[in-house]
C-alpha cells in the first residue's frame, strides 16, 4: 500500500514519516526525488531558461535555496516552477512505487495535493496538521528561516483546511511529542489494518 503523506511547513509531516518508516514503513520523500530531478539536463535547462543562469554555482551545482527563494515570490514563479519539476517528479515517484515490495511505502510530499495524483500511485492520504503560529515557529528554529520567508511559502501552499478535506487520515500537532507519537500511532494502527484486509 501506499501512502501519501503530506503537511504544511513546519506541520511535523517528516517526524510523522520518520516513525512510519521506524516502525516498519518504506520511506521516499518526495523533496530528494525533486532535488535528483535537478539533475536531469532538460529540467535544469527549463529551470535556468525560467529563473536565471545564476542559479548554477561555481562548482556547478544546482543553487536550491535561491530557487526556492525566487520559485515562491509570487503565484506565477511557484508555477513555473512546478511545471518544470513536477512531471519528472512523477515520473521518478511512479518507478520507485513500482519497483517497491513494501507491505507500506510512505511518500513524504509537501505539495502532494496541490500536485494532485496524476500517477494514481497513493492509495491513502495522511495530512499532518497544526496552527499556523506553531507552524511558523517550528519553520523558523529547525530550518532557519525568518518570518516572513515562512509566511510566503505557507500563502503558496494549499490551506489547512482545504488539505484536510482531501484526507484519509489526520494527525493534529500541536502538542509535545508524546502527543505526536501517539496520533501517529493511531494512524499506523488504522493502515496496518488495512493492508491485512
Amino acid at each position: 500500500m501506499t501512502i501519501g503523506v503530506t503537511g504544511g511547513i513546519g506541520s511535523g509531516k517528516s517526524t510523522v514519516c520518520s516513525l512510519f518508516e521506524s516502525w516498519g514503513a518504506d520511506r521516499v520523500d518526495a523533496d530528494k526525488v525533486g532535488h535528483k530531478a535537478l539533475e536531469d539536463y532538460a529540467v535544469r535547462k527549463a529551470l535556468i531558461d525560467a529563473f536565471g543562469e545564476d542559479l548554477i554555482k561555481a562548482d556547478g551545482s544546482f543553487n536550491r535555496s535561491e530557487l526556492g527563494r525566487r520559485a515562491f515570490l509570487n503565484g506565477e514563479t511557484r508555477r513555473r516552477l512546478t511545471d518544470v519539476v513536477w512531471p519528472e517528479v512523477g515520473k521518478r515517484l511512479r518507478e520507485v512505487v513500482k519497483a517497491s515490495e513494501a507491505d507500506l511505502l510512505v511518500v513524504e510530499a509537501s505539495v502532494l495535493l496541490e500536485r494532485g495524483d496524476p500517477e494514481g500511485i497513493y492509495e491513502k492520504i495522511v495530512v499532518v496538521t497544526a496552527s499556523e503560529q506553531v507552524r511558523v515557529d517550528r519553520a523558523m528554529k529547525r530550518q532557519g528561516f525568518d518570518e516572513a520567508d515562512v509566511r510566503a511559502r505557507m500563502k503558496h501552499q494549499m490551506p489547512e483546511a482545504e488539505k484536510i478535506k482531501h484526507a484519509d487520515y489526520v494527525i493534529v500537532n500541536d502538542g509535545t511529542e508524546t502527543d505526536l507519537k501517539r496520533e501517529a500511532g493511531r494512524v499506523w494502527g488504522a493502515l496496518t489494518e488495512s493492508v491485512k484486509e
